[in-house]
């Protein structure tokens, strides 16, 4: 539905360790989570009930996979949404991601 859907993280977002995320004792990845949807409802992400905090639904959910689907789901109305991202496991200081703006030089820019 409409009224529930991802601030962060979005679909296809590479998450990292210690940047995106904490790693736990049992080999997950804690994720905070934040979820746009109308204030008084109950939110849950991953089974965890997110509390409402700076105009948004917050949590922490664990991952395990490299590929991982978070389902948000409306306790109160029904509606879901989803998001695919993916864990770099052990890639924290050994990946990185840069845009390049050399497309610029084949715009006519006269």
């Amino acid at each position: 539905m409409d009224h529930l859907r991802f601030l962060a993280p979005q679909t296809g977002d590479v998450l990292l360790e210690g940047a995106d995320g904490c790693p736990t004792e049992d080999g997950r990845l804690l994720v905070p989570v934040a979820v746009a949807a109308p204030e008084g409802r109950r939110i849950a992400v991953e089974g965890v009930l997110a509390q409402w905090r700076e105009g948004a639904y917050r949590a922490a959910v664990p991952l395990s996979g490299r590929r991982c689907r978070i389902e948000a789901r409306d306790l109160d109305g029904g509606g879901t949404a989803a998001v695919d991202v993916f864990w770099l496991r052990g890639a924290a200081g050994k990946y990185r991601f840069t845009v390049d703006d050399c497309v610029r030089c084949f715009e006519d820019l006269t």
